[in-house]
C-alpha cells in the first residue's frame, strides 16, 4: 500500500513569505480591520478620532494659516498614561484656540486632561460634552497670554482633577466666561478658577451642576479692568475653606455674586473682597454655611463704593452669620428672608468705616448669635436703620448693639416687630453722631441680667 508523507520542514523563503503575510495583515487590522487609537491630526483643522486605548499618548495638533481649531469624530476618546491627553498651543504669530467637542468624548490626562495656551493675537473657545480628567493636576487648563482676547470654557460633561477642576487665567485684553452642566471637582484646591490680570476685563462664571474643591467651590480673582459675576445654581462646596469666593484688586470693578444652590465652606460659605474700584451684591437662594467663621462674609476695602446681601435661604456660620464690613464710599445693605445663625459671635454684623455712609439691616426672620443677635457699628457719615420681623436672640451678651461711633452719624432708627433677646441686655444703643435715636418694639425685649433697652 502506498503512503503519501508530509514534510514537516518548510523552507527558508517560504517561513519569510508567511511571516511578511502575517506581519502586513497585523499592521493593517486583518487585512481592512481599522487600527484604533483616540489620535487627532496633526495639523488644524485637526479632527479627532479613534475611541482610547491603552497606547494613547498626548495628542498636540498645531495651527494652519495661524489658526488653531480641533473638533472631535463620534466614538473618539483617549487616556494617556503620560502627560496631558491634548495640548493646544498657540505661538505670537497665531491668532485663535478652538475646541469642540460635541460628541460626549472621554478625555482623560495622566497631567490634564485639556491643557490649552494661546499666545497668538485671538480668542480662547473650549467645549466640552463628555468627562474631562486630569489626573495628577487639572481636568482642563485654558491659559491666554497678553495678546490674546476672550477666554471662553463650556463644559457640559463632569470634570475633575487634582489642583483644579477647571482653571482659566486672562492675561489678554477680553473677558473670560466659564459655564458648567456638570460637575466640577478638584481634590485638593479649587472645582472652578479663573483669574484676570491686567488688560482682562470681566470674569463671569455660570455653573449649573455641582462644583466641590478641596479648598474652595468657585473662586474668581479679578486683577483685570472689569466686574465679576458668579452665578451658580447646584451646590458650591469648599471643604476646608470657601463655598464661593471672588476677590478684586486694582482696576476692577463690580462684584456680584447669585447662590441659588447651597454654597458651603470648612470657613465661610459665600465670600467676597473689594480692593478695586465697585461694589459688591451677594444674594443667596440655597443655604449658605460657614463651618468654622461665616455663612456669608463681605468685605470691601476703601476704593469701593456700596455692599448689599440679600439673603433669602438660611445663613448659618460658625463665627457669625453675615459678616458684612464697608470701608468704602458707599453704604451697606443686609436683607434676610431665612434663618440666620452665628453660632460663636453675631447673627449678623455690619460695620461702615469712615467714609462709608448709611447700614440698612432687615430682618425677617429668626436671628441668634453666640453673643449678639445683631451688631451695626457705622464710623462713617449715615444713618443706622434696623428693621426686624422675627426674635432677635443674643445667647451671651446682647440681642441688638447698635453703635454710632462717629461725630459725623447721624439718625439710629430701631423697629422690632419680635421679641428681642439678650443675656446681658435686650436692645442697647449709643448715638455719638449728630442725629436722633429712635426705637420701636412691638415685641418683649428682654435682658436677663441687666436691662432690656439701653
Amino acid at each position: 500500500m502506498g503512503c503519501f508523507v508530509m514534510s514537516n520542514k518548510i523552507s527558508v523563503s517560504s517561513r519569510l513569505a508567511i511571516s511578511a503575510a502575517v506581519a502586513t495583515a497585523l499592521l493593517s487590522g486583518y487585512g481592512g480591520r481599522k487600527a484604533y487609537a483616540g489620535v487627532c491630526g496633526p495639523a488644524s483643522p485637526s479632527v479627532c478620532t479613534g475611541p482610547a486605548t491603552a497606547g494613547d499618548v498626548t495628542q498636540a495638533p498645531t495651527p494652519a494659516a495661524t489658526n488653531l481649531t480641533v473638533t472631535t469624530d463620534p466614538l473618539f476618546g483617549i487616556t494617556t498614561a503620560a502627560g496631558s491627553a491634548i495640548e493646544l498651543l498657540n505661538a505670537v504669530t497665531d491668532t485663535g484656540i478652538t475646541f469642540v467637542d460635541d460628541n460626549s468624548s472621554i478625555i482623560s490626562g495622566d497631567w490634564s486632561g485639556l491643557s490649552v495656551r494661546n499666545s497668538g493675537t485671538g480668542a480662547t473657545s473650549i467645549t466640552t460634552s463628555g468627562a474631562v480628567t486630569g489626573i495628577r493636576e487639572i481636568g482642563i487648563s485654558v491659559e491666554n497670554r497678553s495678546e490674546a482676547t476672550d477666554l471662553s470654557v463650556t463644559a457640559a460633561g463632569d470634570v475633575t482633577g487634582v489642583h483644579s477642576g477647571i482653571y482659566t487665567r486672562n492675561e489678554g485684553t477680553g473677558t473670560t466666561t466659564v459655564t458648567t452642566t456638570g460637575t466640577a471637582f478638584a481634590s485638593d484646591n479649587f472645582g472652578i478658577s479663573a483669574r484676570s490680570i491686567g488688560t482682562a476685563t470681566d470674569i463671569i462664571i455660570n455653573a449649573q451642576g455641582d462644583t466641590t474643591g478641596g479648598l474652595v467651590g468657585v473662586i474668581a480673582r479679578n486683577e483685570g479692568t472689569g466686574g465679576t459675576s458668579i452665578t451658580t445654581t447646584g451646590l458650591a462646596a469648599g471643604v476646608s475653606d470657601y463655598g464661593i469666593f471672588a476677590r478684586n484688586i486694582g482696576t476692577a470693578t463690580d462684584i456680584i455674586i447669585n447662590a441659588q444652590g447651597d454654597a458651603t465652606g470648612g470657613g465661610v460659605g459665600v465670600g467676597a473682597r473689594n480692593k478695586g474700584t465697585g461694589n459688591i451684591s451677594i444674594t443667596t437662594t440655597g443655604l449658605a454655611a460657614g463651618v468654622s467663621y461665616s455663612g456669608i462674609y463681605a468685605h470691601n476695602y476703601t476704593t469701593a463704593i456700596d455692599l448689599t446681601i440679600d439673603s433669602q435661604g438660611d445663613t448659618t456660620g460658625g463665627r457669625a452669620g453675615i459678616f458684612a464690613a464697608n470701608y468704602g464710599t458707599g453704604t451697606t445693605s443686609v436683607t434676610t428672608v431665612g434663618l440666620v445663625e452665628g453660632v460663636d459671635y453675631y447673627g449678623v454684623f455690619a460695620k461702615n468705616g469712615a467714609a462709608s455712609t448709611d447700614i440698612t439691616i432687615n430682618t425677617q426672620n429668626n436671628v441668634t448669635g453666640g453673643r449678639y443677635g445683631i451688631q451695626a457699628r457705622n464710623d462713617g457719615s449715615g444713618a443706622i436703620s434696623i428693621t426686624t420681623t422675627g426674635a432677635v436672640t443674643g445667647d451671651n451678651n446682647y440681642g441688638m448693639h447698635v453703635y454710632n461711633y462717629s461725630a459725623n452719624a447721624t439718625d439710629i432708627t430701631i423697629n422690632a416687630q419680635a421679641d428681642v433677646t439678650g443675656q446681658r441686655g435686650g436692645i442697647f444703643t449709643k448715638n455719638e453722631g449728630s442725629g436722633v435715636t429712635s426705637i420701636t418694639a412691638a415685641g418683649v425685649v428682654t435682658g436677663s441680667n441687666y436691662y432690656g433697652i439701653y
